[in-house]
This record gives structure tokens, C-alpha cells and sequence, in this order.
């Protein structure tokens, strides 16, 4: 059954066979007799904690897990401590160590697979055959390699602020501008002017990554996320697959968010202003309050093949998404930048 995996500390209460996790079924369900029992205590408990000082200190520790690290690309993987790893998710190497490495605090939710391998591997056929500008082989032939389902750690943070700001804005217009020769033509110029004021800003679930296996940029286009799916975490969950193990401790991505916050209250100020650009903006913020909740996040890990290079791929497990990269064809491109050349040139002649 590709849609399941298993485990060794759930025991079926029909005949204490090992169940398994079932994606499709969303829940444990015996391979042996059938018997299928839901997750007691795994829905509607996700809980935000508040953020202090010492949270890390107070935050529960994840002792039914234990880490292990790849010798080959250096990854964390947090797995059952029942479970043994045999293969690094990331890169397949069969090399991988039980370190004696802490797994760190538990996390506080999940979001549940929702996708199968199988449909992951479907939406990587689609995906790819998208692709206008991937080699036509690629498009026809490629197939999805070493497909993973692993879990993605994310610090997620829920906040009500109040800020302070002082700085320039600009804003745009255009002149006529006559040359030494007599010919006219428009320019677009900024007129800048300060503001100075407060602005309150609320924030829900703006996801940190604190994982590094999957690049930033990639992590970001793989949002959003279901977070109303999320459920209260449940060691079953995580029975037969793996959790990348946080590389960023909360303070770190706490700073983070704090950049993300100030780069969307420019926007905001921008937009109070009908401006179009922001110059030097100081913003004092304030927390009024301040929640955190350490999320793990549902992906398949996978690659595929074209002329003896590997392109790596990601795949949302709750809705799908599936981003990563290709081949380009140089023909392909060529011919549109032709093709563009000839039809502005086309115009020039009419006009």
C-alpha cells in the first residue's frame, strides 16, 4: 500500500497485529484484519503558546523521538524511537547515524498528509509536461525519482502590534522634457515628501522556516498551507515517516519575523499614503501580544532525471502544489526571443 506506512507501537485492539498510519483513510488502520481507529486527541488542539523569554526552557521535550544524521549531506532527521532509518530522505544515502543529539522541544500541531506518493508522483507528471520551455523529451519522459515524504519544521508566529514610524515616501509623476534639438519627450521623476505616525497590524500563522533542507525560495512558493487542517500533534502522525529536524531555534526566526513585519508595515504605509516608493523608514513596534507555534509541515522530497543531472522537485502533501526545477531548452527560448524581436519590429514599421 503506497498511501501507508508503518509502525511498530501502535498495537490494533482487534487483534494486536501493527497498525499503520493511512493517508487515505486518515487515521491507523490494520493491515492484518481491517480494523481502522482514529487518532484520539489529534483534532482541534492546536494550541498558540505564548512567546516568552524562557519558552524554550517551559516547552515540553520531544522524548519519543531521536535523531539521526545523514553522512553524506549532513541532514537531521527526526524520527519514532521505535523506528530505525535505513536511508536519508533528502539525498537516498543508506548511510545514516543515531546521533545522541536532543530532538529538541515537541512540536505544538500538524498538518496531515492529504496527498498520496502516488497522486504526488501524478502531479509531477502534470507539473512537468506544464513546462513550455523544458526540453520536449524531458516534458514527455521524465520520472519522478526517490520520492519522500517528509516533514518540514516551521516556527509559526501569531502577533498584534502597534508602531511608531518616521521616514520619506515617494511618489511619481511625469514632465515633458524639450532637448537641445527641439524634440519632446515624458520622464518619470519622484517627488519625495516625509510622514511620520502610528499604525497598528495584526498577524496570524506567518510561517518562519526553521528547517534547511528545502530552499527558501522553494519553501515560500510551496505555501500556502491548510492551517484550519491542522491538528493537535500525535506521536501516530509521524509513525513510519520522517521530520526534518529544526536548524533554527526560535529566537533566530523570531528576528525573522520581525523583518517580515517590518517590510509589510512599509507596504502599509505606502499604500495609507497612495505612495510608490518607501525611502528611509524608522518603525518602532510594539508586541502587544505575541504567540508562537512550532508547526510541522507535510512535502515529498523527490528528483528526476535529464541527461545525467538531477533537478530536485517539492510537492505540497496537503494541497498539491509542486515546485522545483527543470531543463530549459535553448531552441525553445531562442525562438521566442525571435519571435518578440519580429513583432516589436512589426509595430515599429506601422507606426
Amino acid at each position: 500500500m503506497e498511501d501507508a506506512k508503518s509502525t511498530d507501537i501502535i498495537k490494533c485492539s482487534n487483534c494486536n497485529a501493527s497498525m499503520r498510519f493511512s493517508i487515505s483513510n486518515n487515521a491507523l488502520k490494520c493491515d492484518h484484519c481491517g480494523q481502522i481507529e482514529k487518532i484520539e486527541g489529534g483534532n482541534n488542539n492546536v494550541v498558540r503558546r505564548e512567546l516568552t523569554d524562557n519558552v524554550m526552557k517551559e516547552h515540553e521535550p520531544w522524548n519519543d523521538s531521536v535523531v539521526f544524521r545523514c553522512s553524506l549531506c549532513s541532514a537531521l532527521i527526526d524520527v519514532d524511537k521505535h523506528e530505525i532509518m535505513k536511508m536519508c530522505p533528502f539525498c537516498g544515502n543508506p548511510a545514516v547515524i543515531k546521533t545522541e543529539e536532543l530532538p529538541g522541544i515537541k512540536p505544538d500541531s500538524l498538518i496531515p498528509y492529504t496527498v498520496t506518493k502516488r497522486s504526488a508522483t501524478e502531479l509531477f507528471s502534470k507539473w512537468i509536461r506544464s513546462k513550455l520551455y523544458a526540453p520536449g523529451k524531458c516534458r514527455k519522459h521524465a520520472t519522478a525519482e526517490n520520492v519522500n515524504s517528509v516533514y518540514s519544521p516551521v516556527w509559526s508566529f501569531t502577533a498584534n502590534t502597534s508602531s511608531h514610524y518616521n521616514g520619506m515616501l515617494g511618489e511619481d509623476y511625469t514632465v515633458t522634457v524639450t532637448d537641445s534639438k527641439g524634440n519632446t519627450h515624458t520622464e518619470t521623476r519622484t517627488r519625495w515628501f516625509r510622514v511620520s505616525g502610528y499604525i497598528d497590524a495584526n498577524y496570524t500563522d506567518v510561517f518562519i522556516p526553521s528547517g534547511k533542507q528545502i530552499p527558501k525560495k522553494m519553501a515560500d512558493k510551496l505555501e500556502p498551507y491548510p492551517m484550519n487542517k491542522a491538528v493537535g500533534y500525535r506521536q501516530e502522525y509521524l509513525a513510519g515517516r520522517a521530520a526534518e529536524h529544526y536548524s533554527r531555534d526560535i529566537k533566530t526566526c523570531f528576528d525573522e519575523f520581525g523583518k517580515y513585519v517590518y517590510a509589510d508595515l512599509c507596504q502599509r504605509i505606502k499604500r495609507k499614503y497612495n505612495a510608490d516608493h518607501v525611502g528611509k523608514m524608522d518603525i518602532d513596534t510594539t508586541y502587544k501580544t505575541k504567540y508562537f507555534n512550532y508547526v510541522l509541515l507535510p512535502n515529498y522530497i523527490a528528483n528526476f532525471k535529464y541527461k545525467d543531472k538531477l533537478y530536485n522537485f517539492y510537492v505540497n502533501g496537503a494541497t498539491g502544489e509542486v515546485v522545483g526545477k527543470y531543463p530549459l531548452s535553448a531552441v525553445k527560448i531562442a525562438f521566442t526571443i525571435i519571435a518578440i524581436g519580429a513583432a516589436i519590429y512589426g509595430l515599429f514599421m506601422i507606426f
